[in-house]
């Protein structure tokens, strides 16, 4: 009983070294910090490792589960940091006011890009496997994180609507200052506009336009009725009175009388520019038929010609 009453008295004795204990307690939390960061990264590198496994293309599925994985981890090691050094936050938060200015002033463009993420969370004008036009660039976007989301440039302009090879990376921000238009529609069928120039010279406008329509139908016949059943689906979901999936057809001419033909058809994406290319090679072969012939009724009207007096004689 002795001992215990004279433990207490020197435990109560003892002189504590604040400044010491701070730099202990400081240099703790650089150390626990330091595991909690490490362990994160070593998880979240492990889980998307699992996820890819030998995949050579990532599925839909399989993108969506890396990049639920990439933000949690980033939340998580947000508020972990936070909880870590919330003693040393609360002590020094008034002498630190005028630093914090500092920061927000140097990082206002990585909170711009933090606040366009919340507004893609909340809003969700695309996500992962969505079609997406901004600045220009068509895209499909195949990661999304607190900062940024990356895109594999569809050829939209050239109209192959192939992926180019090129990864764009767009910052969150400009989701505040740029349109951002979700063209996932024209990911599995698009309106394919056709237009072909013809010299009126030997051209019979109304035979061309026929021979148009038949070509057209020889080519989207097999895809009219899975054509039909997405358009019937987008007029649902949209509630839009969109065009119908049957091709329509337009015919115009120049300021020097040259003929415009048109055709816009619905048909998957994917077909869209070897069934224009199709429908280009042989109308225009078409045409060709079509002025030879011309061409050779001229010479045999003219050879007619040349011969009427001889026989005359």
């Amino acid at each position: 009983m002795e001992t215990l009453k004279q433990l207490w008295k020197d435990v109560l004795a003892f002189d504590i070294d604040w400044a010491a204990l701070g730099g202990i307690f400081t240099a703790s939390s650089m150390l626990t910090s330091l595991l909690f960061v490490v362990t994160l990264l070593f998880v979240r590198r492990l889980l998307i490792r699992r996820i890819w496994r030998d995949s050579e293309v990532l599925a839909k599925e399989q993108r969506s589960w890396i990049i639920r994985i990439k933000n949690g981890s980033a939340i998580l090691l947000v508020v972990g940091l936070v909880l870590i050094w919330a003693p040393q936050l609360h002590t020094f938060a008034l002498s630190i006011t005028a630093f914090a200015v500092a920061v927000v002033v140097a990082t206002k463009e990585m909170i711009l890009c933090l606040m366009g993420a919340i507004m893609r969370v909340t809003s969700q004008p695309f996500k992962a496997g969505d079609w997406v036009s901004i600045d220009g660039v068509t895209g499909e976007v195949v990661d999304l994180d607190a900062f940024s989301f990356r895109l594999q440039e569809v050829d939209m302009k050239g109209k192959s609507y192939q992926f180019t090879g090129r990864t764009v990376i767009i910052p969150n921000g400009k989701i505040f200052s740029s349109n951002v238009e979700n063209a996932n529609f024209f990911k599995s069928f698009i309106f394919e506009d056709i237009k072909i120039s013809v010299q009126f010279a030997d051209i019979d406008p109304e035979a061309a336009s026929a021979a148009l329509a038949k070509i057209t139908e020889k080519y989207f016949s097999p895809f009219r009725v899975e054509a039909q059943a997405f358009n019937r689906k987008i007029r649902r979901r949209a509630g839009i009175a969109i065009a119908l999936a049957e091709p329509s057809y337009d015919l115009s001419t120049s300021d020097i009388g040259h003929y415009h033909f048109g055709v816009r058809v619905f048909v998957p994406t994917q077909a869209a520019a070897s069934l224009r290319a199709d429908v280009t090679r042989d109308f225009l072969a078409f045409i060709y038929k079509q002025r030879k012939a011309a061409q050779v009724k001229k010479e045999s009207a003219k050879l007619a010609e040349a011969e009427k007096p001889a026989d005359t004689e």
